[in-house]
C-alpha cells in the first residue's frame, strides 16, 4: 500500500495492520527515521524538498501527489501494478486520476463524495431533515454590516464561519466592532455562517459509513485555540480521548447517536468512507450542538486508531481499510459495531510555530518518550504510544531537525500521552500539559531564519 496524508506520522499503528509500504506526506521528521528503520516504510515528504516546515492550512492534498508525484511514480513502477493499492487520507483528486489512467487500484471515498458533502450547508441540511439540534444562525454578507446589527440579533458573543476551512482557520468571534473591522477579505468576500457563541467545550467524534453499515466512534474533548500551543483563537490544536471518559455519560451517548443519525443520512445520500463531527456544549440546555460535518480523515483520527489499539481493539479505521480492498465484508465487521462505541484513553497536545516570521531550529529535540518529573528529561526512543506509562509523554508527530526552517503557525510535533490533558469543563490545559509544551518549544531554540 503506498498512503498518502498531510502528516507522515498519521500511519503509526495502521502500519500493524495494514501493509503499508511508502507513505508521502507533507512534513519530515526525524521520528520518521524510527519508523523507517523498525517498519521498512519509505517515506517521502515534501518539506525535505527544500528543508522547510510548511503551514499546511489551506494547502490542498493534491499539492503534496504534485511535488512529489515522479518519485511516487518511480517507487510503483518498481512492481507490478497489480500488486499496489493506493490510499489518500483526505482523498486526492490527482492520486484518484492517476489510478484511473495508468491501471492501479485506488482505495477509498472518490474525491467527488468529499466535495459533495465538505460544504457547511450540508451538515445544516441534514441536520434539519434529522430534526436534530441546530445552532440558530444563518447566512449573510458581512460587507458594510455593523457589530451592533449583528449583536441584536446573535448575541454580543458570536461567531462567524467560512463555509469551507480546516483546523479552524474559516472561523472568527466577534465581540465588539473592533473585532468585525479586523476581519480579512476572506470573510468578507463571500456568504459567512453567523451564529450565538455557545462556548468553551467542544467534541469530536469519527465514525464510517461501511457498506451498508454506520459505525461511530468514542468522542474525544477538541482542543481549539490554545495560545500555550501556538494556535489562535478557534485554531485545532489537540484532542483528548481521557476527559471525555470523565464527561457525563449522557453526553456522551447523544453525541454519538447524532453522529449516527448524521451517518445514515450520508448513507442514503451514496456515501462511503470515514467521516466527522464536530460538536459544541450549550451551556444554557446541556446539550450538544453538531457545528461541522468532515467527510474525511481528521485531526483526531491517528489517535483514535493509536488508542483503539492500547485497549486491544480493532480499530474502526483499519476495518474501512479492511472493508473499502475487499478483505472484510460487511458482515464480518457487523459485530464490531458496539466495540467501536466503546471509551477509549489517550490524548494529544499540537504544537505549532509561535513566531510570525520564519524561523530556523537550531537545536535537536530527540522524538520518544519523556518523564514528566520536573523538567521533561528523555528516557527512551519510541513513536508509538503503547510504549508509554503512566507519567510519561511521547515526543512525536514529524519532530522537526536541526536547521529546518519553520513557516509561521506551522504545526511542529505532537505530545502523547495517556493522561488527561485538561479539565473536561475548565476552559485551560491542566498545569503539566502546559508546562511540557512551554518547555519542549523552548528547546527548539528558534532563531530569526536569514534570507
Amino acid at each position: 500500500m503506498l498512503w498518502q496524508a498531510f502528516f507522515g506520522s498519521y500511519v503509526v499503528g495502521l502500519d500493524r495492520l495494514l501493509p503499508v509500504a511508502a507513505v508521502t506526506c507533507l512534513d519530515d521528521g526525524s521520528d520518521f527515521d524510527l519508523i523507517r528503520d523498525e517498519r521498512n516504510i519509505a517515506f517521502c515528504p515534501v518539506d525535505a524538498m527544500g528543508h522547510r516546515r510548511t503551514n499546511w492550512v489551506g494547502c490542498g492534498i493534491d499539492g503534496v501527489f504534485r511535488r512529489r508525484g515522479p518519485v511516487i511514480q518511480e517507487w510503483l513502477g518498481r512492481y507490478p501494478k497489480d500488486s499496489w493499492l493506493l490510499t489518500s487520507s483526505p482523498p486526492c483528486p490527482l492520486m484518484h486520476t492517476l489510478c484511473a489512467d495508468l491501471g492501479y487500484r485506488y482505495v477509498g471515498t472518490p474525491p467527488e463524495a468529499i466535495e459533495q458533502f465538505k460544504h457547511k450547508a450540508r451538515l445544516f441540511e441534514a441536520l434539519d431533515e434529522l430534526h436534530l439540534p441546530r445552532v440558530r444562525g444563518s447566512w449573510r454578507q458581512l460587507r458594510n454590516r455593523s457589530y451592533e446589527e449583528l449583536a441584536s440579533e446573535f448575541g454580543s458573543d458570536i461567531v462567524v464561519q467560512q463555509p469551507l476551512g480546516a483546523a479552524g482557520a474559516a472561523t472568527a468571534r466577534l465581540r465588539s466592532q473592533a473585532d468585525l473591522d479586523g476581519l480579512d477579505d476572506r470573510f468578507l468576500g463571500m456568504d459567512v455562517w453567523v451564529a450565538p457563541y455557545l462556548g468553551e467545550l467542544s467534541f469530536n467524534i469519527n465514525a464510517a459509513v461501511i457498506g451498508d453499515l454506520v459505525c461511530v466512534g468514542f468522542p474525544s474533548v477538541q482542543l481549539a485555540g490554545y495560545a500555550e500551543l501556538g494556535a489562535p483563537w478557534g485554531g485545532y490544536c489537540g484532542n483528548d480521548y481521557t476527559a471525555a471518559t470523565e464527561t457525563d455519560a449522557a453526553i456522551i451517548a447523544d453525541v454519538q447517536q447524532q453522529t449516527e443519525r448524521v451517518g445514515e443520512w450520508l448513507l442514503s445520500r451514496g456515501f462511503e468512507g470515514v467521516y466527522g463531527l464536530d460538536f459544541v456544549l450549550n451551556p444554557g440546555d446541556g446539550r450538544a450542538y453538531a457545528v461541522d460535518l468532515n467527510p474525511r480523515w481528521q485531526g483526531s483520527t491517528a489517535l483514535s486508531v493509536q488508542a483503539e489499539l492500547g485497549a486491544g481493539r480493532l480499530p474502526l479505521m483499519a476495518a474501512l481499510f479492511a472493508a473499502q480492498s475487499g478483505a472484510l465484508g460487511s458482515s464480518d465487521i457487523r459485530s464490531l459495531q458496539e466495540s467501536f462505541r466503546k471509551p477509549i484513553r489517550g490524548s494529544q497536545l499540537n504544537l505549532r510555530c509561535r513566531s510570525r516570521v520564519e524561523s530556523t531550529v537550531t537545536e535537536p529535540v530527540q522524538p520518544g518518550v519523556y518523564d514528566l518529573a520536573g523538567d521533561l528529561t528523555f528516557k527512551r526512543t519510541a513513536f508509538r504510544p503503547e510504549d508509554l506509562n503512566g507519567d510519561e509523554v511521547l515526543l512525536t508527530g514529524g519532530v522537526p531537525r536541526k536547521g529546518m526552517v519553520v513557516e509561521p503557525g506551522a504545526w511542529l510535533c505532537r505530545l502523547v500521552s495517556w493522561r488527561s490533558v485538561l479539565t473536561p469543563y475548565s476552559p485551560r490545559l491542566n498545569p503539566w500539559a502546559a508546562q511540557a509544551a512551554d518547555d519542549l518549544y523552548s528547546r527548539f531554540s528558534f532563531e530569526t531564519a536569514k534570507r
